[in-house]
């Protein structure tokens, strides 16, 4: 039977305040012709303990984040917007040293947190203390079984580390939605291992989450090596196509269905039809940072150059200038998430509007419901 979950992860504790936030936009949007970010992502540093061979992070490592205070601001203006919603990524979090009082801060301005870690650095007081945050939900990496993430991330037992980390993290955690993320690629042991790794998500107890292989738009010179891991001769579309209807099927895998059918055209080298082929409201509710500070509605669609820096303007100045204006409005006809399949974008414009919600989350699973 399909799942009504989400990859945004709200529980009932958070839902009053996502819904304000989510009816507040709407109106800002639609009436008073504002567009604030709901939903707003950090790129907390560039730099990562691991060398995942599927990313590029770790090649050009910057060692600079946002100034604790200036973060601090950000986090209170986008509260005062109506946020809801903020998500660390990386590079590696848990590698800044004022990671937990980062994480408190935005709890006590904003309704839902998430955190994507590869777990290598969470241990039984780390997960205390991330529980004493109270933090939403985290994510953990594992993209294949020992041997494969091994090679992968290219350090000596980093799938060790990263099932561990879930385990103890649900062993030393009360609360946080725990959730396993896997990268999908296009080679048969891959996709054999990922049956593997959904039974072994449901036996520690946590949701799992699927992400295509990206092509990922910051290095250019990823771009080929990436669709070089992306499209393997004679790759298997068959066993993804089978692989994607399985995971369907399970109740802890909480990707929307809209996506994971994406994730089969994605390989099969189609346009993706669907919402890609209506204008891209993204910018509007989603704002994007990096870790100087710099931001955009859409990292993906700019190719991460046309940014504005939070660091130097107030936050709410930039979002209401002609400028900002006109980066919103270039942005409605972009499509280069079809060329990513990247889950922060795609899920989120699955659920915003409401027409999309209503459209590509409700209809889809009512009629797979009544089929």
């Amino acid at each position: 039977m399909a799942q009504f979950k989400s990859s945004l992860e709200i529980k009932p504790n958070n839902f009053l305040p996502f819904a304000s936030s989510y009816l507040k936009w709407h109106f800002n949007h639609y009436v008073l012709g504002k567009s604030f970010p709901v939903i707003a992502q950090f790129y907390t540093t560039h730099t990562c303990n691991f060398m995942c061979s599927h990313c590029n992070f770790w090649r050009t490592p910057r060692f600079e984040y946002i100034p604790l205070e200036k973060f601090k601001s950000i986090i209170s203006e986008l509260s005062e917007m109506g946020c809801c919603f903020v998500n660390f990524t990386g590079g590696e979090p848990m590698i800044l040293p004022d990671i937990f009082e980062r994480i408190k801060f935005v709890k006590s301005k904003i309704p839902f947190m998430h955190m994507v870690s590869n777990g290598s650095i969470i241990n039984e007081e780390k997960a205390k203390k991330l529980n004493e945050t109270r933090i939403d939900s985290i994510s953990i990496s594992v993209n294949g079984l020992k041997k494969t993430y091994d090679d992968i991330a290219q350090v000596p037992e980093a799938w060790d580390k990263a099932v561990n980390a879930l385990r103890i993290l649900k062993a030393n955690t009360n609360g946080i939605a725990l959730s396993m993320n896997s990268v999908i690629k296009s080679d048969i042991e891959t996709i054999n291992e990922l049956y593997k790794l959904l039974d072994m998500s449901k036996e520690i107890g946590v949701d799992h989450k699927l992400q295509a292989i990206m092509q990922h738009p910051e290095f250019s010179d990823y771009r080929s090596k990436s669709k070089q891991l992306l499209f393997k001769p004679n790759f298997p579309l068959d066993e993804i196509k089978k692989f994607i209807k399985y995971a369907k099927k399970q109740k802890h895998v909480i990707n929307s269905h809209y996506y994971l059918d994406s994730v089969v055209k994605y390989f099969e080298g189609k346009n993706v039809d669907g919402l890609f082929g209506e204008d891209c409201k993204t910018p509007y509710y989603f704002a994007e940072f990096q870790p100087n500070g710099s931001f955009n509605g859409c990292l993906t669609g700019t190719d991460w150059k046309e940014t504005f820096d939070a660091t130097k303007r107030p936050l709410r100045e930039i979002l209401e200038s002609k400028e900002y204006k006109a980066h919103q409005k270039n942005l409605e006809k972009c499509r280069a998430c079809t060329k990513s399949m990247q889950i922060c974008i795609v899920e989120p414009r699955a659920f915003f509007p409401f027409r999309n919600f209503l459209k590509y989350t409700v209809l889809p699973i009512a009629g797979e419901l009544y089929s």
